[in-house]
């Protein structure tokens, strides 16, 4: 009896110790599996950016990857397990790094007594010193434009910029809408240096109207003329853009844009209808 229960301890000991063996192997084998490769980390970033992979190296959970566009570069982490991207980092603005060109002709007028003046250099070098400082100290507090801002999110965004808000908390920050065919991205970018915080992003509702300026655009390329009012009503329901135009023949023409499909429908003034009618008579 007691050789039994030996060998059916044992037995059960050596079972529980493959099973374990063979979890692990299974769970990490796999998790090992589903992580994307530096390649595919590559294509992934490449396909947000326009620009070239200077350097991507691999961390435990991420990819670190610098990318260069024609005017920035950004550091931008890649989740290993889904390449998902985020974490976005401004780490060089090329247009800032252009040096002016420097006036030779006022350098050669300075005063040779003072060039050669150790007092005078020292002064002037510490002036400059302080300068830059200040200079640099403005810089650092200055909030980025909505124009810069924009042109850096289209650099990294396809899609059309809609709302642009800027939150003026202790943390000032730009919150950007932009909508693309099948979803609306909200992004937050930090508003002195223009780093995107966070990412956001829900599909868009069959349903969702579409913008004033679009309508506009939709106008105008039925009839061009000169833009004299914009309106939205709800008709029965169904929402309506009146975009009023008028043409250079001075007459009055209005374009009525249905604001979930886009459909347009003409309407002339008929006041100026009946007043060519009567000119004509």
């Amino acid at each position: 009896m007691i050789k039994e229960r030996i060998l059916w301890m044992l037995g059960g000991a050596i079972i529980t110790v493959v099973v374990f063996v063979l979890a692990q192997q299974f769970v990490f084998g796999t998790s090992s599996a589903e992580n994307i490769t530096k390649e595919e980390a590559e294509d992934i970033v490449l396909k947000r950016f326009s620009g070239d992979i200077d350097q991507i190296e691999e961390e435990k959970q991420h990819y670190s990857v610098i990318v260069n566009t024609d005017s920035r570069s950004y550091k931008v982490m890649v989740d290993k397990q889904n390449g998902d991207l985020y974490d976005y980092e401004l780490i060089e603005n090329k247009k800032d790094n252009n040096p002016e060109s420097e006036d030779d002709s006022t350098n050669g007028n300075q005063d040779s007594n003072e060039q050669n003046d150790p007092a005078k250099q020292t002064k002037d070098q510490s002036s400059d010193e302080k300068e830059d400082s200040e200079q640099k100290q403005e810089e650092a507090l200055s909030l980025l434009k909505e124009a810069e801002i924009t042109e850096q999110v289209q650099e990294v965004f396809d899609g059309e910029i809609g709302n642009i808000e800027l939150n003026e908390t202790d943390h000032p920050f730009y919150k950007i809408e932009i909508e693309k065919d099948l979803e609306i991205i909200t992004l937050k970018v930090d508003a002195y240096k223009g780093d995107i915080l966070s990412e956001e992003s829900q599909p868009k509702d069959k349903n969702t109207p579409i913008s004033k300026e679009e309508a506009i655009k939709k106008a105008s390329s039925v009839i061009e003329g000169k833009l004299d009012d914009v309106e939205l009503k709800n008709i029965k329901g169904t929402l309506y853009y009146f975009i009023e135009l008028e043409l250079p023949s001075n007459q009055d023409v209005t374009i009525r844009i249905n604001a979930i499909n886009g459909s347009t429908t003409t309407i002339w003034d008929q006041k100026d209808d009946d007043k060519n009618n009567e000119e004509g008579n």
